[in-house]
């Protein structure tokens, strides 16, 4: 069984400047609370300085009430956090319904303090769970390692990094996709009434990206919905294929 329990959508860029003043909070609580009941809050962001220096800067984080969507403004990047808590997949119109999202919530921050993106990103995490001990060592025999070793004992770590490159358009400019898939061994965590069990399963973590040698700032909000079409779409065929 495939569950996902998270997508997170990034749009890198210089955003510096979207910082927590009270014009930039009002403008945000007027914005998208009545609409997705987002509210804003600061945040801490770890940086590091020219001289190799740590220091902090307070960002803008907007939160809804389930705390299902948390958006924060980076100094460099904005990322769209989605959560998912069943023991399900994101259907269809749930994937939709990110998109959407996605492209108002965006062109409206990157219109209204005049910026663009220069690279787009899905990250998402997703569960191989409640599998059988049969099913496991058909996993592993498909995508594990060949060295003899490893395939006549008992597994007890392994994971596998894989990475290709996927040419696309985006308002009708070609653009280079890397699509990278981390699969990973692992003990799983289920709630029970009364405890928490841990089972095995395995961790499906996939990063599809604009490559970044392109550092042109060329992305807008509206261009985020196409990256997402392609992004999904390409997710889909790897968790239906990894899918035991």
């Amino acid at each position: 069984m495939v569950i996902d329990r998270e997508y997170k959508f990034s749009a890198f860029g210089s955003y510096a400047d979207i910082v927590p003043n009270n014009e930039n909070i009002t403008f945000f609580l007027s914005t998208f609370n009545e609409k997705y009941n987002l509210v804003p809050s600061v945040v801490q962001e770890l940086q590091v300085s020219g001289n190799n220096q740590t220091f902090v800067s307070h960002r803008i984080c907007l939160l809804n009430n389930d705390g299902l969507l948390q958006i924060v403004i980076g100094s460099n990047r904005i990322d769209f956090v989605f959560s998912h808590t069943t023991d399900d997949l994101f259907t269809g119109e749930d994937k939709e319904r990110i998109r959407k999202i996605v492209v108002d919530i965006l062109s409206v921050i990157l219109d209204h303090f005049g910026k663009t993106s220069n690279r787009l990103a899905l990250a998402t995490r997703s569960l191989l769970a409640d599998l059988s001990g049969d099913e496991i060592v058909s996993f592993l025999g498909k995508y594990g390692n060949p060295i003899s070793l490893y395939s006549e004992k008992e597994m007890k770590e392994w994971s596998e990094h894989l990475m290709v490159r996927r040419q696309i358009e985006i308002n009708a400019r070609p653009e280079t996709l890397n699509v990278i898939t981390n699969l990973t061994f692992a003990q799983l965590t289920k709630q029970l009434e009364d405890r928490t069990a841990q089972y095995p399963g395995f961790i499906v973590d996939l990063d599809i990206n604009t490559v970044g040698e392109n550092a042109v700032a060329r992305f807008t909000g509206k261009d985020s919905g196409e990256f997402l079409g392609h992004a999904f779409e390409l997710a889909d065929m790897i968790l239906g294929e990894v899918g035991v």
